[in-house]
């Protein structure tokens, strides 16, 4: 394609696919405002990103702030939390290449507060994999059942209350205008809906842990989160994502101020009432896929699979 500064971008009519698959990882949340996260993450990224997935185009998927109007948008938030064998910001540039193959190799979560660890284990193997480092983030299941557990810690502040996992998703297709150099052209969106969800209070205990006693305050939230799956009977993919919901989570104003409702926060005492259902930003992190084998062959995608 080309491009002139200034004007919009034209696409040559003689290339009729402009998709290659030659990436290593994708933006799958930008910004952190309401329509990024319900309009772009879950509208269409999601099921972008599986789509991709179910074809067997495997890709990191990361997060990231976007800073294109410095009003607006609050940088630093989401972030992509990538598995490092060192915590120390000095040592960090010595092992750029190890960080960039960690990247690539999917060890990556996405999250604007939680911070999540995947495991999955099969007992038919006695394997277990998981996005951390010593772990494979494939299994191999010759019963086709594997169970999965979520830890979950998270600031005070991030409050969660449900946990969705997606297995071999399939899609549902919608088409949206958008406009383009050519004019307003359709163009295809695919939404998607967990396959399993699990609910605090009923499926699972938000617990408030003390970090460090000698400091008032230190705390973080925590869960675990089981998921057991069985009768597979074709190789799969597994991504988990958790969220704070509106009306039962508190935003994460004012760490995140973005998106809250002006309407019912015209006073000071109105801005720190919790905010309860008034919008604002929720907390939220998603993990990259864990790759289960059942067969004993090489991992295999499903195929694309989605409603018209």
């Amino acid at each position: 394609q080309s491009f002139v500064p200034g004007k919009a971008r034209r696409l040559d009519p003689a290339v009729t696919n402009y998709f290659t698959p030659t990436f290593d990882a994708l933006e799958l949340w930008i910004g952190d405002d309401r329509s990024q996260i319900f309009s772009n993450f879950y509208g269409r990224n999601l099921g972008d990103w599986f789509n991709l997935m179910n074809q067997g185009i495997v890709r990191t998927a990361v997060a990231d702030s976007d800073t294109h109007k410095r009003i607006v948008n609050q940088s630093g938030v989401p972030r992509t939390f990538v598995a490092s064998p060192t915590d120390s910001p000095a040592a960090l540039g010595a092992i750029a290449d190890t960080l960039s193959g960690n990247v690539n190799a999917g060890r990556v979560i996405g999250s604007d507060a939680p911070f999540v660890r995947i495991t999955v284990d099969a007992s038919s193997t006695s394997e277990e994999a998981g996005l951390e480092l010593g772990l494979p983030t494939l299994v191999h299941t010759t019963d086709g059942a594997v169970d999965v557990q979520l830890e979950i810690q998270s600031p005070v502040w991030a409050e969660f209350d449900r946990v969705e996992f997606y297995v071999n998703s399939a899609t549902t297709k919608h088409t949206v205008n958008k406009q383009s150099g050519a004019g307003v052209v359709p163009v295809a969106s695919y939404t998607v809906v967990p396959d399993f969800v699990k609910t605090a209070g009923t499926d699972f205990t938000v617990s408030t842990v003390t970090v460090n006693g000698t400091i008032p305050g230190a705390q973080r939230l925590e869960a675990t989160v089981n998921l057991s799956l069985t009768g597979l009977t074709q190789d799969a993919w597994l991504v988990a994502v958790v969220r704070g919901t509106d009306g039962v989570s508190r935003p994460l104003f004012p760490m995140v101020p973005n998106s809250l409702r002006t309407s019912t926060n015209a006073t000071l005492a109105n801005l720190i009432d919790g905010n309860l259902g008034e919008d604002g930003i929720p907390a939220m992190a998603f993990t990259n896929p864990i790759l289960i084998d059942v067969d004993g062959d090489p991992w295999t995608a499903p195929g694309v699979h989605f409603t018209p």
